[in-house]
């Protein structure tokens, strides 16, 4: 038997939610529907649920165009961290576009976003479907410099692979000096390894719950500024 939950089919922006980063933006959510089958309503268990949202906006910040989550089972009667984290999640279908300009602003923000001492002054731009990153390095002294990031996704979907490409630095200094800066700010980050010339996101461990999910793609647009991750 299948049951349907109230909210069912919610439609044009029912929900408008204050972000707590700094009242930075607002949640519009267009639709919202939650299907189960087999609820057992005596033991407060809730199986095979699927979860589908349609057209969230993040003004200023980014767009959810669809996002389809199933998820196998709940137990009402154990909600505490412990059981949370080990909530089994798929999520089956997803496209996300994300602000550069956002990103910019997070970055910016100390309070927010606490970059390493040794960069400074770091902007993002989208160019040739790559970050454009500058900034400032410093070690001894302070070396404005340049790079692209590439971003993409391997065959297994669960790790996206990082190319830090087209350093510049000031021609006294060699490239693998700010190439060693940059590796050693990102190594401090628990979900990304070196492995030769490049480095690998496990976003299996980048993930703050165990969600099944895989990725088919990292596009990115310099017109729109979007960064638009497909699943």
């Amino acid at each position: 038997m299948k049951y349907s939950l109230v909210p069912l089919n919610y439609r044009k922006s029912i929900m408008n939610i204050e972000l707590l980063l700094k009242k930075l933006s607002v949640i519009s959510l267009e639709s919202f529907n939650v299907n189960t089958e087999n609820l057992v309503i005596s033991d407060k268990i809730l199986n095979n649920i699927r979860l589908h949202i349609g057209k969230l906006v993040i003004k200023d910040v980014a767009l959810l165009d669809y996002l389809d989550i199933v998820i196998p089972s709940v137990d009402l009667n154990n909600l505490d961290g412990d059981a949370m984290k080990k909530l089994s999640v798929n999520v089956s279908a997803m496209e996300f576009n994300l602000s550069v300009d956002f990103l910019n602003r997070i970055i910016s923000d100390k309070e927010i976003l606490s970059l390493p001492d040794i960069v400074e002054e770091v902007h993002l731009e989208v160019l040739n479907n790559k970050l454009h990153v500058t900034g400032k390095a410093k070690k001894v002294i302070t070396v404005p410099f340049r790079c692209d990031v590439a971003l993409n996704v391997l065959p297994n979907g669960r790790e996206i692979k990082l190319t830090i490409e087209n350093i510049q630095v000031f021609k006294f200094l060699p490239v693998s000096w700010l190439f060693n800066l940059l590796a050693d700010s990102l190594l401090k980050i628990k979900f990304i390894k070196h492995v030769d010339k490049y480095f690998l996101i496990d976003t299996v461990k980048m993930l703050p719950l165990p969600v099944d999910i895989k990725f088919r793609g990292i596009e990115m647009d310099s017109k729109s500024k979007l960064i638009t991750v497909l699943v």
